[in-house]
């Protein structure tokens, strides 16, 4: 049996909050369209939807979620459980 050891990536990270919109969003972060996407019901408030142009067509990301650049150049979003889970910080930051 062979084994394998993952490699260690480096990736860019942004998280979609209303104060990271107002502050800037990176140029790296390519979308099509950043809107507020209505309540299901009158117990929510309304939440940031940002449909992300990526390789592989269209990817919505919520707010709160992480944006994320892979190494190969693809954008996902990610709830940051996933992210702290694959990754770490790097030192610095």
């Amino acid at each position: 049996m062979t084994e394998l050891k993952q490699k260690p990536v480096t990736v860019k990270v942004w998280k979609l909050t209303r104060d990271n919109v107002a502050k800037g969003i990176p140029e790296w972060v390519t979308f099509d369209v950043l809107k507020k996407d209505d309540a299901p019901d009158s117990f929510s408030r309304m939440d940031f939807v940002m449909v992300l142009n990526t390789k592989l067509g269209h990817v919505y990301a919520q707010e709160g979620q992480y944006v994320v650049l892979l190494a190969d150049g693809y954008l996902q979003a990610w709830p940051e459980e996933l992210l702290q889970l694959l990754y770490e910080p790097t030192e610095g930051q």
